[in-house]
């Protein structure tokens, strides 16, 4: 926006380069997230249900959010089978600046998601 401003009066190009402290303060970061579940084992430890919701900071604008939470909700299952499942998510508008997609665009909050869910919640092996 400024850049723009600086060549609508100047009736040149302009461009705008920040410093580092500029830079990090000014563009987006990673979604933060909050996840809440409720999961089934049976009695082996077998995942036999799980209802998850994931909520993410999308800032003040959409941007790339709603494309990271739909990679998010796709990689929540990870490599498991379960049979009985149900997953939703939201992007939250809020008045943060604006989040945007990184390397793993979404993926990592699932995956991540679902590896603390199994390991918080499996009941202990049969002897």
């Amino acid at each position: 926006m400024m850049a723009a401003l600086a060549a609508a009066k100047t009736g040149r190009a302009a461009r705008l380069i920040y410093n580092k402290d500029e830079d990090m303060c000014s563009t987006g970061k990673r979604h933060a997230y909050r996840n809440d579940w409720e999961v089934g084992f049976n009695d082996d430890g077998r995942i036999l249900a799980l209802k998850t919701s994931f909520h993410s900071d999308g800032g003040a604008s959409a941007d790339l959010s709603l494309a990271v939470m739909e990679r998010t909700m796709l990689h929540s299952e990870n490599s498991y089978f379960i049979p009985d499942i149900e997953i939703n998510g939201q992007v939250c508008f809020t008045n943060y600046p604006p989040n945007t997609a990184f390397r793993g665009f979404g993926g990592p909050q699932g995956i991540g998601a679902m590896e603390k869910r199994d390991s918080r919640n499996r009941p202990a092996p049969r002897p």
